[in-house]
């Protein structure tokens, strides 16, 4: 199998180690990078936990804080994961999406023991400070990062589309799927996407994606990685 990966360089790194461990070839062309944003967080003893939606926050959390005594609630295994190598002890994965995390969140805290901390990027799927003062939550939420869209794909990237060397696209949010629209779009080369097929992670992004013409679109039926590459007999 030869896949695109256009996370972010450092996530897609970690992909495509365990791909080429199968023998599977991997092109990298991030659709975004990295850019943390310079901002004085509060009193971190002010809040009863702090909230990671993506791994990208707990990356910006350890440039902007030393501090790890605070819970943590995470929307997934892999923020969960990062949040535990930055040094927190007490970190609560809820295993899915926005929806479950604040369920989980709302199951387990009380709103009367203090505010929460949401640390984010400036583009968000999803409102979690909304969900969760509906909920009776006092939630103050900082971004203190940006994820920058790419401007162009690479020229080994256009190349590759153009000979047919690419077989699937993993997809991991709305947004990345309206970058790689626009880009391709510009590059002129959405006619080269019908011998590919797309992996989406959720419905929400199959619907930006089925605009262009694909071999195949495939939807996991949970949003977590594991279950995306299962769609194509891969398990990471």
């Amino acid at each position: 199998m030869r896949l695109l990966l256009t996370r972010p360089h450092t996530d897609s790194e970690s992909i495509a180690r365990q791909l080429r461990d199968q023998n599977d070839a991997c092109l990298i062309d991030p659709l975004m990078s990295f850019e943390p944003i310079d901002i004085k967080l509060p009193m971190l003893s002010d809040y009863q936990a702090i909230l990671f939606t993506s791994s990208n926050g707990v990356r910006a959390f350890e440039m902007s804080s030393s501090i790890r005594d605070n819970n943590v609630f995470t929307v997934g295994d892999k923020s969960a994961e990062k949040a535990k190598n930055a040094g927190f002890h007490h970190v609560t994965s809820a295993n899915g999406d926005l929806r479950k995390l604040s369920d989980t969140i709302n199951d387990q805290l009380n709103p009367d023991n203090g505010s929460l901390l949401y640390i984010c990027g400036k583009h968000q799927s999803g409102d979690l400070k909304q969900t969760l003062n509906r909920h009776n939550f006092i939630v103050d939420k900082y971004e203190i990062y940006e994820m920058i869209a790419a401007s162009y794909l690479s020229e080994q990237t256009q190349d590759s589309l153009k000979k047919q060397e690419i077989d699937y696209i993993p997809f991991y949010s709305v947004r990345s799927a309206h970058i790689f629209i626009e880009l391709i779009k510009k590059a002129e080369l959405q006619y080269t996407l019908s011998t590919i097929s797309a992996l989406c992670l959720s419905p929400a992004i199959e619907k930006v994606i089925e605009t262009l013409k694909w071999k195949n679109i495939m939807t996991s039926e949970t949003p977590d990685q594991y279950t995306l590459f299962k769609l194509i007999d891969i398990e990471l």
